[in-house]
């Protein structure tokens, strides 16, 4: 009985191997053929080979047959491709990725059900009818451009192919025309494959460790503590010094490995833009445009979770540039613009954040038309509107269900759905930018952190309450004086260099007395398109921060992303600027940030 749920327990185990195998076979596979499709490179027709091949071996092995057979017929096409029996155009890249889409389909059953059923009649018929094709280049040509026989060899060779009936090669070996092995390296290239020095490792096991590094940040943090008041309250010199070392050793081993770690977590965000030509592809045929591609900074990493975050509002972008961006060859042509499209994504590292753009060459946006549908749904009044600069009412188009398409398709305007790109790269403490010219340009500049577990904070002071404020967010401080805060509205705003920064005071958010903050800072953030000051009694200095969710005892608190423990031990809440905005912003009614110096009078 025991030997029986052992061998359940490892089958199960090389099942699940199987599929996170494939599954990774697959998406590299998919990226590959969208590009062979424009550059048949021996090294990737011959990768992807590699990857059928070895799910057609493993599926068969394990008793998934309809799996194994798909496999089997797409490996065939495949085959002939590597032979140079044809050359992957359009039709065939369909069919191919038609395949590899069931494939991966058929995986995601075994996962779920167990079993992979599948209708795929259709698609194995049009790899079949792929097989059984003309080749559209003869080996005979082959052997002529490799610069094996001549010309006169090869219409020798044939004649004697007519009376015999065998493969051209063979016959060309048996005249010593050609050696076996001179045959199998026309037909054939060998690439040498580097091997990765990676392994597979369960994501469960780096979150753990990640935790435990966490864990040991904030006994860092109480170590460093401790060292300073043992120094305030201590004459004995020798040991001071000896806690003192210890104290930076395990501060310089922490440092390393949490280092170490987040590197581990790290993964290059071309995991993410490899599936972007395929998505590309597919919308250029369904919406009739052409468009050229360019992405650049495929190797620059993030921590994992982020990818994956990042994954629905960039699709939702590029989406969104296809289909109301990027005008049709036609219409482009009308207005002077080449027939093919420009969809350039970008990405690299600045500083301790990420930075993606992305840009289309297509209508770009039409200010009065967003202002007229933010008008039109009774959002803002014209005064209001006219008062915005062109930055300014171009972030209109993250208000929620604006859209400015006259035509809806599956995806409607460029205004649908941007809210939810905002609100979810603002969950990742990132933030979203959009500048465009009309019918020249469109750029969306997406701001990330590298990590969200471990960050930078400056801790500031609310009544007798400490709050984390993300350092990336901070722009400068400011010293609160007499006659500094300004009145506008009825609400306090900061005049700052011309600017007009309205205050957020926290302590009428923490308690609901109206306390006031008189004395102390203006903490100014940049979130996004939005400035804004946070009021602070005091300043209590940097520190780096573990976020730590709140919990199921506690739940969602408005304006809180989590909480850390400091070198004290007491628990300090981490500020979601975003939601401190939109909470403390029910609180006023009627604050237009955009209102001139001369309008506004003192308090």
């Amino acid at each position: 009985m025991d030997e029986k749920m052992s061998q359940n327990e490892e089958m199960k185990e090389i099942i699940e191997e199987f599929i996170v195998e494939s599954n990774e076979l697959i998406e590299k596979a998919v990226e590959d053929v969208v590009r062979i499709e424009r550059n048949p490179d021996d090294e990737l027709i011959n990768g992807i080979f590699r990857a059928v091949h070895t799910i057609k071996g493993t599926s068969s092995f394990l008793g998934f047959n309809m799996l194994s057979n798909l496999s089997h017929k797409a490996e065939d096409v495949l085959g002939r491709i590597r032979k140079k029996d044809m050359e992957p155009d359009a039709d065939i890249a369909d069919t191919l990725l038609e395949a590899l889409d069931f494939m991966k389909l058929m995986i995601d059953d075994i996962r779920v059900k167990g079993t992979e059923s599948r209708d795929v009649s259709h698609t194995l018929r049009k790899l079949e009818f792929l097989n059984k094709a003309d080749t559209r280049k003869k080996i005979g040509e082959i052997l002529i451009d490799e610069g094996v026989i001549s010309n006169r060899e090869r219409e020798e060779l044939l004649e004697k192919q007519k009376q015999d009936g065998k493969k051209l090669g063979e016959i060309a070996i048996e005249e010593k025309l050609i050696t076996e092995k001179q045959l199998s390296n026309v037909l054939a290239k060998q690439q040498a494959h580097k091997e990765e020095q990676t392994i597979r490792i369960d994501v469960r096991k780096l979150d753990e460790l990640m935790n435990l590094v966490g864990e040991l940040v904030l006994g860092k943090n109480r170590l460093i503590l401790l060292d300073s008041l043992a120094r305030k309250g201590s004459n004995n010199n020798a040991m001071l010094d000896t806690l003192s070392d210890v104290t930076n050793y395990v501060e310089a081993v922490t440092n390393d490995l949490q280092l170490a770690v987040m590197r581990a977590r790290l993964v290059p965000i071309g995991k993410l833009f490899n599936k972007i030509p395929r998505l590309v592809r597919d919308l250029s045929g369904e919406f009739k445009k052409q468009i050229d591609l360019k992405i650049e900074g495929e190797s620059t990493e993030l921590d994992r979770s982020l990818i994956e975050a990042l994954h629905d509002p960039l699709i939702h972008i590029i989406r969104n540039s296809v289909d109301h961006g990027i005008e049709a060859p036609a219409e482009r042509e009308k207005k002077g613009k080449s027939q093919k499209g420009v969809l350039s994504i970008k990405a690299c590292n600045e500083g301790n954040q990420i930075i993606v753009e992305i840009f289309d060459d297509g209508k770009g946006i039409n200010i009065q038309t967003v202002k007229d549908k933010v008008k039109e749904k009774g959002l803002l009044s014209e005064g209001e509107l006219n008062g915005m600069s062109t930055r300014e009412a171009m972030g209109l188009i993250f208000i929620p269900g604006l859209s400015t398409a006259k035509k809806v398709s599956n995806v409607s305007g460029r205004g649908v759905g941007m809210d939810v790109v905002k609100t979810n790269i603002e969950k990742m403490n990132g933030q979203v930018y959009i500048e465009s010219e009309e019918d020249k340009w469109t750029r969306l500049t997406l701001k990330l952190p590298l990590t969200l577990a471990i960050m930078r904070a400056l801790i500031v002071r609310v009544n007798q309450e400490l709050f984390a404020v993300p350092l990336n967010t901070v722009t400068e401080l400011v010293k609160l004086y007499d006659g500094l805060i300004k009145s506008v509205d009825k609400n306090e705003a900061l005049v700052l260099r011309d600017m007009v920064i309205p205050i957020v005071d926290l302590s009428k958010i923490v308690d609901s007395s109206e306390s006031r903050i008189d004395e102390g800072y203006i903490v100014v953030c940049n979130i996004g398109e939005k400035i804004i000051g946070i009021k602070a009694h005091s300043v209590v200095g940097q520190e780096e921060v573990v976020m730590k969710p709140l919990g199921e005892f506690l739940g969602n608190i408005n304006g809180v992303g989590g909480a850390t423990i400091r070198g004290d031990g007491k628990v300090i809440l981490i500020l979601d600027l975003p939601a401190v905005i939109e909470h403390y912003g029910s609180l006023r009614r009627g604050f237009n940030p955009t209102r001139t110096f001369s309008q506004i009078s003192p308090n």
